[in-house]
């Protein structure tokens, strides 16, 4: 008998709307067990995790205008000290 995966909940930070939107679409189609939560501000990140909120993997931008990727990182710690975290960035140095 057969299994079915477990859903894997993700949370994907990002300030850019068109960044956003499209590494949504992109990951959500790697697999139907993804459950991505999208967040165009971190600081609505870490407010859902103080509601509550889990998630088995963070994707976030290194820089953003709200609070940076770095800060991010460290007060989601505060919330979650297991959640793995994926940073993403288009800078190249």
């Amino acid at each position: 008998m057969k299994t079915l995966p477990k859903t894997v909940k993700i949370a994907l930070v990002d300030d850019h709307r068109v960044f956003l939107d499209g590494i949504t679409m992109l990951v959500g189609r790697l697999s139907d067990t993804f459950e991505i939560t999208g967040f165009n501000n971190p600081v609505e990140c870490l407010e859902s995790l103080e509601a509550g909120a889990r998630f088995d993997l963070v994707i976030c931008d290194l820089i953003m205008n709200a609070m940076n990727g770095l800060a991010f990182i460290a007060a989601l710690r505060g919330h979650s000290k297991l959640t793995p975290v994926l940073v993403l960035s288009g800078i190249n140095t």
